[in-house]
Formats: C-alpha cells, structure tokens, sequence
C-alpha cells in the first residue's frame, strides 16, 4: 500500500500539517519544472500523498534538473542538458547531471569515436558486463566508452571515455 494513500485521514492530516512546507515545495518545483508538474497546489498534494511512485519520480526530476540549473555552466549548455535528460528520460532511463554533462562534452572527444545518444542507448539495453563496487559497469572497447550505473536505483551516474578496461572492474 502507498506511503499515504492507506488511509485518507491520514493523508488529509499530512496535506494540513505540511500545507506551507508544501507549498514553498510547489513553488520551487513550478520553478524548476515548470508545466511538468501538476498545474495547482490542491492537486500537486493530492500527486504528492497519493501516487507515491509518480512522486519518486518527480523528486528525482527535480533534483537532477535543479543541479544541472544551479551548474556553473553557459544556459545553452544547461538547456542542452536538461533536454538530453527528457530523452533519455522518454526512453526509460534516468541519466545524472554528472552522466549528462559528461555525455554532452565527451561524446564527441578528441582521439575517441563518436557517441550519440543511440549509441548509449545501445549499449544500456545490453546487461553491464562488468562491475565496480555497488555499480554496475557497461563498457564497449569499439567505441571505448564506459556508462556507470548505481546498482541501487538504476540511475546512470558517469560516463567515461577509455580505450581498455579498468583493472578494478570485475
């Protein structure tokens, strides 16, 4: 049963008692999210208290695209990333503001092959062939690129260009 959605007593007591945090939250997350996000206060707590997988996920927009906004990056470089971030997004996966800007300024990297998005995608959709502590490693030598995931939350958090394998990948 969802966090909040058992008893809706509870839940309606939460929307009360949280009320103005919630609402400094709405703001800051109209701010960031813009038409991403319900589109008032009364439906954003009902989002919030009664989907709560849906709400994870929103969390999780949230924060990535609120640190790619708080980067010290031009603002064509951050709408570049935030829009790498929906495609990925679109097709499953949940890419990191590292991963992101790592993808954008290394894809096409000097003395490596090309790496487009189809060609991540590519590779993602394979099982990681190695791993690195609680990550999970997917590394092509063709393109000589590695795509580190957390193992815990499915999140791709690096993205790497190298020729061979790392000695502590198992």
């Amino acid at each position: 049963v969802d966090e909040y959605g058992a008893d809706p007593v509870k839940t309606m007591k939460k929307k009360i008692k949280n009320k103005a945090s919630d609402r400094k939250q709405y703001e800051r997350y109209t701010e960031i999210l813009g038409k991403d996000i319900p589109n008032s206060f009364d439906k954003f707590q009902d989002f919030k208290y009664n989907r709560v997988e849906e709400w994870r996920a929103l969390k999780t927009d949230y924060s990535i695209i609120n640190t790619i906004e708080n980067k010290n990056w031009n603002t064509e470089f951050k709408i570049k990333a935030i829009d790498t971030y929906k495609e990925f997004k679109e097709e499953g996966y949940i890419m990191d503001s590292h991963f992101i800007g790592r993808f954008l300024q290394r894809g096409n990297y000097k003395d490596y092959p090309v790496i487009n998005k189809d060609d991540v995608l590519q590779l993602i959709k394979k099982t990681h062939n190695f791993r690195q502590d609680d990550r999970n490693v997917y590394f092509d030598k063709s393109k000589q690129v590695a795509l580190v995931q957390n193992s815990s939350n499915k999140e791709f958090i690096s993205f790497i260009r190298r020729k061979t394998e790392k000695g502590d990948w198992e």
